[in-house]
C-alpha cells in the first residue's frame, strides 16, 4: 500500500501474498480508515494471481473485514478504482459487484491511468480540487500550468 499520493492510496497485489501478509494489509487498511479522512483507493490487480481471484481463505478474511468496517468505509472511502488489463478479471469483478455491491462507489478500469482519472473526478466532486489536480499531474493526465 502506498499512500504517498494521499488522499489516493495505491494498492498493488503481486502474486498471492502469504496469509500473514494479507492480514497485515487488512491491518494497514484499518489504520487508513481510522484516520477518518476522505480518501480513494486505486487497486492494481494486474500482477495478482493469473485468474485475478484471491484464495478462499483471503476472500473469507476480506468479507469479514468488510462487514465489520462497512460503516466506516461508507463514511471515509470516496471510491475504489480497480485497474486490470485483463478483460476476464474485469468481467469477474463486475459480476461480483453486481451480486454484492461494495460499500463505496467503484469502477473497474482497463489500466491505472483511467482508474486514476476516475479517482481524480471523485476528488473534484468532493471539492478536493488541488488533490485531484495533483493526481492528474502525477499520472500524466494533465499538463502543468504555466504561470506568466
Amino acid at each position: 500500500m502506498d499512500d504517498s499520493l494521499w488522499p489516493l492510496v495505491i494498492v498493488r497485489f503481486v502474486g498471492t501474498p502469504p496469509l500473514r501478509d494479507f492480514e497485515a494489509y487488512l491491518e494497514k487498511s484499518l489504520e487508513i480508515l481510522r484516520r477518518g479522512q476522505p480518501h480513494l483507493l486505486l487497486v492494481d490487480v494486474d500482477r495478482s494471481r493469473e485468474d485475478g481471484t484471491p484464495p478462499l481463505e483471503h476472500r473469507q478474511l476480506l468479507a469479514n473485514w468488510l462487514a465489520r468496517h462497512e460503516e466506516r468505509i461508507r463514511q471515509t472511502v470516496l471510491g475504489v478504482a480497480y485497474a486490470t488489463d485483463s478483460a476476464l478479471v474485469r468481467l469477474a469483478l463486475s459480476l461480483l459487484f453486481h451480486l454484492k455491491a461494495p460499500a463505496s462507489p467503484y469502477v473497474v478500469a482497463p489500466n491505472l491511468e483511467l482508474g486514476a482519472a476516475w479517482a481524480a473526478c471523485r476528488l473534484s466532486e468532493a471539492g478536493l480540487y488541488a488533490d485531484a489536480e495533483h493526481i492528474r499531474l502525477h499520472f500524466g493526465l494533465l499538463r502543468p500550468r504555466r504561470h506568466a
